[in-house]
């Protein structure tokens, strides 16, 4: 799906049938003065003239009307002033936000802003950005954020991104111009973390993969992974670029629990899943929520539907 300032096409692919919609990128000032013309926003830059920011340069900030979780966000910025920032805002208006772009605590940069404190969370260059046009591409896959200034990759970070309409965040002392704006949303994954057995195989493939791609998700388990790279890798790289996880937890696997670990301590969302016949839970995880399922034709229906409740939850908040 690619989405631009202008009309774009919007192309998605189910089953082997093609839908084609047009859709327009509009923006919503929110503060701040600009100027929008063909597809060229421009920052006008406006001094406060009351309050506790008296003499301070206005910043202005603009959200969108599209959707977006997981892709590419790319646009031009041109940039006249050393001291100026232009940074795209994914999670605008969730309890932490993520800035990425040029001045985002360096010449480039991805910093969250939460309890009204900015925090640098990876730079690159110096605090002043030469005045210049720059091309600027931001790769989101799961909490995986990239970016790239003129085609080089600059900084990389993990941040968990949230489904989100992408804000435009502009400061300085003399206009900025940004153009040539797209978005180009990719469907987000799920990470199934589980034994290995037969039991645990015919759970995934008839219950588990089915009721998340009904949401179209992917759903991926580690044995769908092909690479050469270690199996601990892979699996970590999964759980970094998947939208949330799904784990059963009915054996005491221990590396279903390391995978369970790392994705919490990466704050990524966890469904725990367990079969109603274990007698207990562990206790450092006998705090969460876990859908506990009785394996039958009947605890089949059951579980589903509480799965479809979980990521419902997780997708719409």
């Amino acid at each position: 799906m690619r989405i631009s300032l202008n009309i774009v096409n919007h192309r998605v692919e189910f089953n082997n049938e093609v839908t084609r919609m047009e859709k327009a990128l509009n923006w919503v000032p929110i503060t701040g003065k600009h100027r929008i013309e063909k597809g060229t926003i421009e920052y006008v830059p406006s001094v406060i003239e009351e309050g506790p920011n008296k003499g301070q340069y206005q910043i202005c900030m603009m959200k969108s009307n599209i959707w977006f979780e997981s892709g590419t966000i790319n646009f031009d910025v041109t940039i006249s002033n050393s001291l100026s920032g232009a940074q795209v805002v994914l999670n605008h208006g969730h309890p932490i936000e993520i800035f990425i772009g040029i001045g985002a605590g360096g010449a480039f940069g991805i910093g969250s802003w939460s309890n009204n404190r900015y925090e640098a969370l990876t730079t690159a260059g110096d605090v002043e950005v030469a005045p210049s046009k720059y091309n600027v591409e931001i790769q989101v896959i799961g909490s995986h954020i990239k970016l790239l200034i003129n085609g080089v990759s600059v900084c990389n970070t993990i941040a968990n991104i949230s489904k989100c309409q992408p804000a435009i965040f502009m400061r300085g002392e003399e206009k900025i111009i940004i153009e040539n704006i797209h978005i180009a949303s990719n469907p987000i994954k799920a990470f199934v973390v589980m034994q290995f057995t037969p039991e645990f195989n015919d759970l995934y493939a008839e219950v588990i993969k089915p009721t998340v791609e009904s949401f179209k998700i992917d759903c991926v388990r580690a044995d769908d992974i092909y690479s050469s790279d270690s199996i601990l890798t892979d699996i970590t790289q999964s759980i970094i670029e998947s939208s949330f996880i799904v784990a059963d937890i009915t054996p005491d696997n221990p590396n279903v629990f390391y995978e369970v670990g790392y994705a919490h301590a990466i704050k990524k969302p966890v469904i725990l899943l367990s079969d109603n016949r274990r007698d207990k839970l562990p206790f450092d995880i006998s705090g969460f929520r876990v859908i506990l399922y009785e394996n039958s034709i009947g605890g089949k229906t059951k579980v589903e539907e509480r799965l479809k409740k979980h990521i419902n939850l997780i997708l719409n908040g």
